[in-house]
């Protein structure tokens, strides 16, 4: 046994280190091909960089702001560079010292993969010590399926890939408590609970509901009148004591954050209560909605609702509802997810479900072995003549009788806890295989770096080292060392602009950016300092006022060696359709969705009037769903712009598509008061609109 031991901590630690190397791999590639953002690697790393150099939570992403969310605008908070008024995680303290060692968001993204991975051991731990059932009768391969559940949960997977954020890190932290409280070594177990609570203001009712099922696992083990003695002797236990101080230090923690929290931001509550207006605005309307009225039914009757609930329970084969009394440490977590309106919420695959990753895991355990032990105690307390249990030689004696049964009984529950365990381990794995999200899943798709990506090197160069800079959400990640770095469209102070117009362009509509960066370009005193691929780099006192060089508008063209589906299709005598790429994004499990549809055309002649290209979604029924247009050559190289000599990129990133549906292409001139509409051809004959793809989503 000891000798198995050694072999399955072998075994942890390879998974482990598999596990660290895969997702800090994943997580650099994202990195590297501009899939990271602002909110939330840039605005962490700007702020870990301001607290080591003496501005304690100070960050500048919010400064100055031109622009709103939907739960708040930033210009109405009080301390708009206070990530206090925000968030209340002190663990960013200990966590600035990184930033002596390498001051980079890839140190961030590298750390919370190894963390992530230390969950496995005390997942082992926890489920090995309640699966033993002395040394013959103990089961030394099953504990060895819950650290790999946990490792490969698409939620956890998911948290890893969602940028960076300290309650990602609360996974892990969840076990080791746990762990430690088992094992009675309250000392590690509060360090681990301070930890906890200091990655953010809402880990205090997980840990206060933590506290609360140490306190009930006591009761109901003394079995002890509801009486002042009765009472005052369950007060004396250790456990109960521990479990009442959690609680109490919980709820400490949650009133100091909030009210740092109201101080900082100036507002009586949260700036993110509006993800629940839909329940009311103040606490009486809010029960009296739950109470009275079928709102909160209805609100779990959507699909989007009860379909993350469903996949979070799926992760662990739903044994894990054999245990609701664990359950219930994350129901807060659970509720906080599923009531707000912010899909990303209940997607599943974000930081938000990181803290329930862990009590499933625990849940499955103890269901598991909660099973396993009914069927048990089924075996050895049924009536039976054990006097005549004989042996060949003797008969037995009764406490020799009683341990054959024992034996037996325990020999009888193996089956039903091995098939649990398989239930859980085979359902975790079909989800982490449908997940999409690592190598060897079901339609990977990996982050690729091309070369437009390996150009923004030498223009960053160009930018000093102590300049305040603005710059747009996907580039941040990239600019954030350094105190003082805005989100585009915001430019206050800014010495320097840094650009990507092929990029992403939140907070700001396609349309909206494109408008806004022109008026920059050509309206306003500041100078183009370097423009190549998309990518444009502006200074106030530098750079010239020239029109933008043709090199510019490189990341619009394309060589028709790189079309992936192939197509000849001609709108009019204008234009003619090519090909197409099609590329569902990760995660795929998100009830919609998103791809990056991208078409190839080339002009048959010079046109003297722009075109506007519609892309059309159909669902599988065959009804359209909606349109879309405004791609980036519309907006910065029109139709009239482009020679007969070349192939143009039109595209959609980011599209929520429908699973089993169509995409359309149409082509419109607004020359007239009314579009004129260019026919399709194929050498088939007339189509409209051009069908290219039936939406494999699975």
């Amino acid at each position: 046994m000891k000798r198995f031991i050694l072999h399955s901590s072998a075994f942890i630690l390879c998974t482990m280190a598999l596990y660290a190397i895969v997702l800090s791999w994943l997580s650099l590639a994202r990195h590297a091909a501009h899939q990271t953002n602002a909110l939330d690697l840039g605005y962490y790393s700007n702020t870990l960089w301001n607290t080591i150099h003496g501005a304690p939570f100070r960050f500048t992403t919010y400064h100055d702001a031109q622009f709103a969310f939907p739960e708040f605008a930033p210009s109405a908070v009080k301390q708009q560079d206070n990530l206090l008024s925000y968030h209340v995680e002190p663990i960013l303290l200990p966590l600035s010292l990184l930033y002596l060692i390498w001051p980079d968001p890839r140190a961030l993204l590298i750390l919370q993969s190894l963390v992530l991975a230390s969950g496995a051991i005390p997942a082992y731990s926890i489920a090995r010590r309640h699966f033993a059932m002395g040394e013959q009768n103990s089961h030394p391969y099953l504990p060895l399926a819950f650290p790999i559940i946990y490792l490969i949960s698409p939620s956890l997977i998911g948290a890893n890939l969602s940028d960076f954020h300290p309650v990602t890190m609360s996974a892990p932290l969840v076990l080791w408590a746990f762990e430690m409280r088992e094992r009675h070594a309250y000392q590690a177990y509060f360090i681990f609970v301070a930890l906890l609570l200091a990655l953010k203001e809402e880990m205090g009712l997980l840990v206060a509901m933590l506290g609360l099922f140490q306190v009930y696992r006591s009761l109901i083990r003394f079995a002890l009148p509801l009486t002042r003695r009765g009472l005052q002797m369950v007060l004396r236990h250790e456990r109960v004591r521990v479990g009442l101080l959690t609680f109490a230090v919980a709820a400490a923690w949650t009133l100091i954050a909030l009210l740092i929290q109201r101080e900082a931001a100036g507002k009586q509550v949260s700036l993110f209560a509006a993800r629940y207006s839909w329940l009311g605005h103040s606490i009486p309307e809010v029960l009296q909605n739950i109470f009275t009225t079928t709102a909160v039914l209805d609100w779990l009757q959507r699909p989007d609702v009860n379909g993350y609930i469903g996949f979070l329970f799926a992760q662990v084969g739903f044994v894990a509802l054999l245990a609701p009394d664990v359950l219930l440490i994350a129901a807060p977590e659970i509720a906080i997810n599923s009531f707000s309106r912010f899909d990303w919420m209940h997607s599943g695959v974000a930081h938000y479900s990181a803290p329930i990753v862990p009590v499933l895991v625990i849940a499955s355990i103890f269901g598991v072995k909660r099973v396993a032990d009914a069927v048990f105690w089924f075996g050895y307390l049924r009536p039976r003549a054990m006097s005549n249990v004989q042996s060949p030689k003797r008969a037995l004696s009764a406490v020799e009788a009683s341990d054959v049964q024992r034996h037996a009984s325990w020999i009888g529950s193996r089956p039903i806890l091995t098939a649990l365990v398989l239930l859980a381990l085979s359902s975790a794995a079909h989800q982490f295989y449908r997940s999409g999200q690592t190598p060897l899943t079901q339609d990977f798709t990996p982050w690729i770096v091309s070369a437009h990506h390996e150009r923004l090197a030498p223009i960053m160069a160009r930018i000093p080292s102590n300049a305040t800079v603005t710059t747009q959400s996907d580039l941040y990640p990239h600019v954030p060392a350094r105190a003082n770095v805005y989100l585009f469209p915001t430019i206050s102070d800014a010495d320097y602009i840094l650009l990507d117009v092929s990029g992403q362009t939140y907070p700001l509509s396609a349309s909206d950016y494109a408008s806004a960066v022109q008026q920059l370009v050509y309206e306003s005193p500041a100078g183009v300092v370097a423009a190549d691929d998309g990518y444009l780099l502006l200074a106030r006192n530098e750079g010239s006022h020239a029109d933008l060089p043709d090199s510019f508008f490189s990341f619009l063209r394309a060589d028709g060696r790189a079309i992936t589906h192939a197509l000849r299709v001609r709108f009019g005598d204008d234009l003619e359709l090519l090909g197409y790429d099609f590329e569902i994004l990760p995660p795929r499990q998100v009830p919609l969705p998103s791809a990056t549809i991208r078409t190839y055309w080339r002009a048959l002649r010079t046109l003297d009037t722009d075109a506007r290209f519609m892309f059309r979604f159909y669902a599988p029924q065959g009804f359209l769903g909606n349109t879309q247009s405004g791609s980036p050559a519309e907006l910065w190289y029109p139709t009239t712009k482009w020679r007969t000599d070349e192939i143009i990129i039109v595209e959609q990133r980011a599209v929520q598509v429908v699973r089993g549906g169509k995409i359309g292409m149409r082509v419109e001139f607004a020359d007239q008061d009314a579009p004129t509409m260019l026919p399709a051809q194929t050498s088939e004959g007339m189509i409209e609109p051009t069908v290219l793809k039936l939406l494999d989503v699975k």
